[in-house]
């Protein structure tokens, strides 16, 4: 659902964007210094993280995948886990935030200069407070929520079987819930010898 949520804030911020003019070179000047103006904003809101992820100094231990599935993959075995503080889980996807921050930078600024393309900068300028919006440590750190770590992962966007029960009627789930039961308890019944 904070996905549709995402698609539906985005699609208006691309059409308005399609309809600026970057011809003016003032025009182009704002959205460049707007683009990073966003992205250095954003990078102190992961400063301010990091000052309260030390302060916060929580020694809880957690169990962490050591290698993350990729594409649809098994999650790695039992053998394949650590056991680490709720701190260094935490400073972990901070540096994971912080080097898509440097990621977005370099990739826009590919695609600006490049290709000449103005549109992703406009783009950039919702995407990044929404993107921080839904980052757990923002939850966690700024909005007070509290969240079990680890955090439950992004579902990728490759993974169809992920789409599809987002768009399953919540009336078929309860069905299917209802005729798994009911299989059940024939199988149940079934398995278990009659006393003549």
């Amino acid at each position: 659902m904070a996905d549709l949520t995402s698609s539906l804030i985005l699609l208006p911020a691309i059409f308005l964007a399609n309809k600026i003019d970057f011809t003016d070179p003032t025009t182009l000047l704002i959205a460049r210094v707007s683009f990073v103006i966003a992205e250095v904003l954003g990078g102190l809101v992961l400063v301010y993280l990091r000052q309260q992820i030390i302060k916060n100094n929580d020694d809880r231990k957690i169990v962490e995948v050591k290698k993350q599935p990729q594409f649809g993959q098994q999650p790695p075995a039992e053998a394949e886990m650590e056991i680490i503080t709720v701190q260094e889980y935490d400073q972990r996807e901070l540096k994971s935030q912080f080097n898509q921050l440097i990621m977005r930078v370099i990739i826009m600024s590919f695609l600006h200069f490049y290709f000449n393309l103005s549109v992703p900068l406009v783009i950039q300028l919702v995407s990044i407070p929404v993107s921080l919006y839904k980052s757990p440590l923002v939850k966690v750190y700024i909005f007070g929520a509290i969240l079990n770590r680890p955090f439950p992962q992004p579902p990728s966007p490759f993974d169809m079987s992920a789409m599809m029960k987002d768009l399953k009627n919540p009336k078929e789930d309860k069905q299917e819930e209802e005729t798994e039961q009911k299989n059940t308890t024939i199988n149940e019944d079934t398995s278990k010898p009659k006393s003549d």
